[in-house]
C-alpha cells in the first residue's frame, strides 16, 4: 500500500488475486481462512469482480478449519453476489468435509448440491461414503450406495468394494454378501479384490462353506485366484480344523507374487497360532520343515523388547509393526540392543527361539485378537512420532503434551490392527518417567481398547483411572461402552460371550464412590448404550437408576428416544420423552417433544434438514392416531419447520391438522404460512393466509403485511405492492424500514426512477437506516435511464452514511458515462474524486472509462491532482 497523504494503493490483477485465494485454501488453517475472507471483501472493494473460483477458494478454506457457519454464510453471499455455485464449489467443499471425517457436513452439501439442481457424479457419492467408512460406520457407507441408485447414479466398482471392504473389516458376512449380490443385480463387474474382500470376510466369520463357495464363484467368473485370496483360505480352512486344505493353500498362497512378505509372514503365524491352540502338534512341526525361508525370516523378526519398541530407533518401530507380544517374564526373547541385520559377532545378538516358545508368543497374541494385522502403512507415522519426541528431548525435558504426541501415534490404528499393547508401554514409560498421567492419557489409551474391542482391559484400566483419583469423563465411558459391545459382537458367535452385565457393573462400581457420581455412572451408561442402538440396555439401566431413586439427564433421555425412533419404536421414544426430567406444568410432555422434534430437525444447525424433518414427522404422525393426545402434538413447531424449508404444502398439512384438533392456531402460525407463500413466489395463497387471518381475534401487525409484500416484489407486481402498502396503513399500523426498502427496490428494479426517490424520501423522513442493497438498486436504476447526476448524488449519500460504498458503484457510473453521448467531463471527474476519496483507486474498466471521456491528457491531470501515479497503473493493467 501506498505510503503518505494522497496516495492511493495499486490495485493487484485478477491473476494475483487468485493465487493468494488458492493458497489461503490449501493451507486451511483458521488465520488463513479469515485472510482469505478479508481478500475477497478488499477485492471487490477494489472494483474486481468476484468469480466462482474465488468464493469457492474461500468456502473451501473455512471448510478445511471446520467452520461450517462460516461456509453456508459465504454460499449466501456467493448466491448474493449472482454467482450460482458449480459442481467445482460443492465437490470441493464436500471432498474436505469427507477428509476430516465430518459425515455430516459432507452429507449436508451433497444434499444441497442435488436441491440446487446439480447432479453429483458417482465420485462425489464415493467420497462421502469413504468419510463414512473412516469413522467406522459401515452401514451408514452402504446406504448411500442405496442413495445413489434412489438419485440414479449408477455406483461402480470401486464404491462397491469400498463398503465390502468395510464388511469384511468387521467380520459381516451377511451384510457383504448382500452388497455383492446387490453389486451383481445392477450390472456392475465383481473384481478380484471383491471377491478378496469376501474371502476376508469369510476368514474373519470362520465360515468354511462360505468361503469355498466364493472361491468357485471367483474361478467361474475367470478371476485368477491369487495369493490374498489363498492366505484367506488358508486361515479359514485352519480356523475350521482343516489341516490338509490349510497348508495346500499355504503352499498355493507362497507361490503367487503377492501378498508381501510381511502378509504371508503373519498368514503362516496366524496358522501356526490356530494348530497350537488346537494341539495339533505334527502339522506344526511339518510347517516348520515344508517352508524353512519362511520360517527363517519369521525367526529372523524375534522378538521386540518394551525398551527395544520405545527406544526411537526406527527399525525397532518398523519391527513393533508386525511383532508378537512381548515375552513374560523369564521368558526367552531378544536382548541387548536394537535390531541388527547380516552377520553377528559371536555371543552376540539373538537368542535361539524354539518353536514351541513362537507358538506360545503367537497363542497370547491371537488369544487377544484374531486376524490380520497391516502395520506396514502406520510405521511412518510411529517413527515420525518418535523422531520428534527425542528432537524434543534433547533440547529439555518433554512437556506432558509431548508425551501424549507420541501416545497417540501408538494409540491409533487402522481400524484392525489397534496399537492398544504399545500405547500400554509407552503409558509405563512414562510413569518411569515421573509423568503425572491425567484423564486425557486414560481417555487416549481406553480408546485403543476400544478399536481392539477388549472390554477387559479397558474396564482394567478404568478402575485404575478411578482408582488413582481421576474422575471419569463421558469420553472415558463412551470408550469403554464401546470396547464392552465391540467384544460381545466379536465373541458372540465364534467363542463364549462376556458377560456384558458384569462389564457395565464394573464400570458402575468403579465410578459410583458418592451418590453424585453413581448419578453421572448410570447416566453415561445409558446414554452410551443408547448411542450405539442397544435401547433394550439402555432401558433396564435406567430401571435400575429409577429403583435406587435416580434419574438421568435429559440429553440422555432425548439421545434414547430419537434411537428408539429409528429402531422404529413408537411406544419406546414415547416413553423417553416422558422421562425427561426439568419439565413441568401441564404441558410437560408437549414441551419435551417440541423440544426433541426441533432438535432432529435442525441438528443444531438454522435451518432444518429434510429427511431429519421428515422422519421425525413421519413417527409423530404414527404417534398421534393411538397412542398421543392431540394436545400434546407440536402441530405449530411443524408449520413453523416447514415453512422455514420452503416447502408450503408440508406446512398446510400441518395448518390443517392443527384446525382438525380443535385447537386455535397462534398468530405466529399465520405468520409462518403468509411468509411461506411469499417466498415460494405464492402471492394469492399469501393473500388468502392475510384474509384468514383477519378473520381470528388476533391483531395484525407490520411484520405480517412487510411478509405479504415480499410476494409482490418478487413478482414486480407494483399495483398489488402498494395496495398492500396502502392497506397496512389503512389498518393502523406503521411502516417499518423493512416495508420502505421492498418499495424502493420494487420501484428500481421496473425503472420508475421518480416513484423510487419518492419512496427513497419518505424513509429519509421517517429516519429509516438503509442498507447498502437499497441505494445499488437506485443508483442503477438512475444509469440505466441516464440520469448520471442523480445516480452521482445517491453514491455520495450512501458514503454519508459511512457505510463501505465499493468499487462497484463507482467504477458503473464511469462506465455508463463513457457509454453515454454528451456526457460533461466534470460529472467524471466529481466521480473519480468520490471513488478515491472512499479508498478505491482506479482500475482497468474505470481507466477505460475515463479516457474515453477525458483523453490520455485529462486523465494524467486528474491522477496528478489526485496524487495517483497513472504511469504505474497503465503498467500493472
Amino acid at each position: 500500500k501506498g505510503k503518505g497523504k494522497g496516495k492511493a494503493r495499486l490495485r493487484p490483477q485478477m491473476a494475483v488475486y487468485i493465487t493468494f485465494f488458492r493458497h489461503y485454501a490449501k493451507v486451511g488453517d483458521e488465520a488463513s481462512a479469515q485472510a482469505a475472507a478479508d481478500l475477497h471483501e478488499e477485492m471487490v472493494s477494489d472494483g474486481v469482480s468476484a468469480t466462482a473460483e474465488t468464493h469457492t477458494c474461500v468456502l473451501t478454506a473455512f471448510a478445511k478449519c471446520g467452520d461450517k457457519q462460516k461456509v453456508f454464510e459465504w454460499l449466501e453471499t456467493m448466491v448474493t453476489a449472482g454467482i450460482r455455485p458449480d459442481e467445482r464449489t460443492y465437490t470441493s467443499v464436500i471432498n474436505v468435509f469427507a477428509n476430516l471425517g465430518d459425515t455430516t457436513g459432507a452429507a449436508e452439501w451433497l444434499e444441497k448440491m442435488v436441491t440446487d439442481g446439480l447432479r453429483p457424479d458417482v465420485a462425489t457419492y464415493t467420497t462421502v461414503l469413504k468419510s463414512y467408512l473412516q469413522r467406522g460406520d459401515v452401514f451408514g457407507a452402504a446406504r448411500w450406495l442405496e442413495w445413489m441408485e434412489v438419485d440414479k447414479v449408477q455406483a461402480d466398482t470401486g464404491a462397491y468394494n469400498y463398503v465390502l471392504g468395510g464388511f469384511a473389516a468387521s467380520g459381516n458376512l451377511s451384510a457383504a454378501e448382500q452388497v455383492f449380490d446387490r453389486m451383481s443385480a445392477v450390472g456392475v463387474q465383481p473384481t478380484e479384490l471383491s471377491f478378496n474382500h469376501l474371502l476376508d470376510c469369510c476368514a474373519k466369520a470362520r465360515v468354511r462353506a462360505a468361503a469355498r463357495r466364493w472361491l468357485k464363484a471367483m474361478e467361474e467368473a475367470d478371476i485368477k485366484p491369487g495369493g490374498i485370496a489363498y492366505a484367506a483360505m488358508a486361515r479359514v480352512h485352519a480356523a475350521d480344523g482343516r489341516v490338509k486344505e490349510a497348508e495346500q493353500f499355504l503352499q498355493k498362497m507362497i507361490n503367487e507374487d503377492k501378498p508381501p512378505m510381511s502378509v504371508k509372514l503373519k498368514t503362516v503365524e496366524y496358522v501356526m497360532g490356530i494348530f497350537q491352540l488346537e494341539g495339533k502338534e505334527e502339522p506344526l512341526q511339518r510347517l516348520a520343515d515344508k517352508y524353512p525361508k519362511v520360517f527363517e525370516h519369521l525367526e529372523a523378526q524375534g522378538t521386540v523388547t518394551d525398551d527395544e519398541l520405545l527406544s526411537g530407533d526406527g527399525g525397532g518401530l518398523a519391527a513393533a509393526a508386525l511383532a508378537p507380544a512381548p515375552p513374560a517374564p523369564g521368558a526367552s526373547g531378544r536382548g541387548g540392543g536394537g535390531r541388527r541385520s547380516g552377520a553377528r559377532s559371536a555371543g552376540v545378538g539373538r537368542r535361539s527361539t524354539s518353536l514351541e516358545q513362537r507358538a506360545r508368543k503367537t497363542k497370547r497374541r491371537l488369544s487377544k485378537r484374531p486376524g490380520d494385522s497391516s502395520a506396514a502403512g502406520d510405521r511412518s507415522s510411529l517413527e515420525a512420532a518418535m523422531q520428534q519426541f527425542n528432537k524434543i528431548r534433547l533440547k529439555g525435558e518433554p512437556s506432558i503434551n509431548d508425551w501424549h504426541d507420541v501416545l497417540r501415534s501408538f494409540a491409533g490404528g487402522d481400524g484392525t490392527a489397534p496399537r492398544a499393547r504399545l500405547a500400554v508401554a509407552w503409558i509405563k514409560k512414562m510413569r518411569e518417567a515421573g509423568v503425572e498421567l491425567n484423564a486425557f492419557s486414560y481417555m487416549t489409551l481406553l480408546g485403543a481398547f476400544a478399536e481392539a474391542g477388549d472390554s477387559g482391559a479397558a474396564v482394567q484400566w478404568f478402575e485404575r483411572m478411578v482408582g488413582n483419583g481421576i474422575t471419569p469423563l463421558e469420553g472415558h465411558f463412551q470408550h469403554a461402552v464401546r470396547a464392552i459391545k465391540r467384544d460381545a459382537v466379536a465373541k458372540g458367535t465364534v467363542q463364549r460371550p462376556i458377560n456384558e452385565t458384569q462389564m457395565l457393573e464394573r464400570l458402575l462400581l468403579a465410578s459410583s464412590g458418592k451418590q453424585k457420581g453413581k448419578v453421572r455412572s448410570y447416566d453415561f451408561i445409558v446414554r452410551k448404550l443408547a448411542e450405539y442402538g442397544d435401547t433394550n440396555g439402555a432401558a433396564a439401566w435406567y430401571d435400575r437408576a429409577k429403583a435406587e431413586g435416580m434419574f438421568v439427564s435429559s440429553m440422555t433421555c432425548e439421545i434414547a428416544a430419537k434411537a428408539s425412533m429409528e429402531d422404529g419404536s413408537e411406544t419406546k421414544t414415547l416413553f423417553w420423552l416422558e422421562e425427561i426430567p426439568q419439565t413441568y406444568g401441564e404441558d410437560k410432555l408437549k414441551t419435551s417433544i417440541t423440544a426433541f422434534v426441533r432438535r432432529i430437525a435442525l441438528g443444531g444447525k438454522s435451518l432444518p434438514d429434510d429427511a431429519a424433518l421428515d422422519a421425525v414427522a413421519a413417527w409423530m404422525r404414527r404417534i398421534s392416531l393411538a397412542k398421543l393426545d392431540k394436545k400434546d402434538v407440536p402441530y405449530e413447531t411443524f408449520i413453523s419447520l416447514y415453512s422455514s424449508s420452503k416447502r408450503l404444502a408440508e406446512a398446510s398439512a400441518w395448518f390443517n391438522k392443527l384446525i382438525d384438533s380443535g385447537q386455535s392456531p397462534t398468530l405466529e402460525a399465520y405468520k409462518d404460512m403468509i411468509r411461506c407463500s411469499s417466498e415460494c413466489r405464492r402471492p394469492d395463497t399469501a393473500r388468502k393466509w392475510m384474509e384468514t387471518l383477519k378473520l381470528t381475534e388476533h391483531k395484525l401487525d407490520t411484520d405480517s403485511y412487510n411478509s405479504l409484500l415480499k410476494s409482490y416484489i418478487f413478482e414486480l407486481d407494483v399495483e398489488g405492492a402498494v395496495a398492500c402498502y396502502n392497506e397496512m396503513v389503512a389498518e393502523g399500523l406503521t411502516p417499518d424500514a423493512v416495508s420502505n426498502a421492498l418499495m424502493i427496490k420494487l420501484f428500481s428494479r421496473v425503472g420508475d426512477c421518480a416513484g423510487a426517490e419518492r419512496w427513497y424520501a419518505a424513509a429519509l423522513n421517517t429516519n429509516h437506516t438503509l442498507g447498502w442493497d437499497v441505494y445499488e438498486s437506485l443508483i442503477h436504476a438512475h444509469l440505466d435511464a441516464g440520469d448520471l447526476s442523480s445516480a452521482l448524488d445517491r453514491a455520495k449519500d450512501l458514503s454519508a452514511t459511512g457505510k463501505k460504498t465499493g468499487a462497484k458503484i463507482w467504477v458503473a457510473q464511469l462506465r455508463a458515462a463513457s457509454e453515454q453521448a454528451g456526457v460533461q467531463p466534470d460529472l467524471v471527474k466529481q466521480v473519480v474524486r468520490e471513488m478515491v476519496r472512499n479508498g478505491h483507486e482506479p482500475g482497468k474498466q474505470a481507466m477505460q472509462a475515463m479516457e474515453r471521456v477525458l483523453g490520455r491528457t485529462g486523465c494524467r491531470q486528474l491522477c496528478d491532482e489526485l496524487g495517483v501515479d497513472l504511469d504505474k497503473l497503465l503498467r500493472t493493467h
